[in-house]
């Protein structure tokens, strides 16, 4: 499967493309940002609409399904990458452009709501993923360097398997 950063848009708003006399001018993006919720309550989006190669895609930013959250994890990293996808497949799976209007209700955001809202969830994301799960145990100092050296080396590990697996996948952007 790809590493597709992106899904379909999901609201039917032509959007133009930020082209290099737009950025030389200083002109401002045509981004939307939105939030949605599900009719039932148990889904809630938050994601940017953007025009990219001349065409408006969506971003997804914050997913959360019956409180389980999967917020758009920043890096290159293998781990980071493998996140994203599933995040993209779950999104995939609770909303399309056909089903937006009939099962949620949109609202659109200024950028400082966005990003009020999607710098924590990505802030709490990153924290799971790149964080020791123990980090807030009472072990001594010992203890706690032996682990370390311990993940480092199965980092190394899933690292070495991981460009074993797709040798380009360290080179692409």
């Amino acid at each position: 499967m790809a590493n597709k950063k992106y899904t379909p848009s999901l609201i039917p708003k032509k959007r133009k493309r930020l082209s290099f006399w737009r950025t030389i001018f200083k002109k401002k993006s045509d981004n939307g940002f939105y939030f949605a919720k599900s009719l039932d309550g148990r889904v809630t989006l938050l994601w940017i609409e953007a025009n990219q190669f001349g065409k408006t895609n969506c971003y997804p930013g914050v997913l959360t399904i019956e409180g389980q959250e999967w917020a758009w994890a920043d890096g290159m990293s293998n781990k980071a990458k493998r996140y994203n996808q599933e995040m993209i497949a779950r999104w995939t799976e609770v909303v399309d452009p056909r089903r937006i209007d009939a099962e949620y209700d949109v609202t659109e955001l200024t950028p400082e709501q966005f990003f009020r809202d999607f710098g924590p969830a990505q802030d709490r994301v990153m924290r799971e993923l790149f964080l020791p799960k123990d980090a807030g145990s009472e072990e001594g100092p010992a203890e706690e360097a032996g682990d370390a050296a311990e993940q480092i080396a199965a980092a190394d590990v899933q690292t070495a398997e991981d460009a074993a697996e797709d040798p380009k996948d360290g080179a692409q952007a």
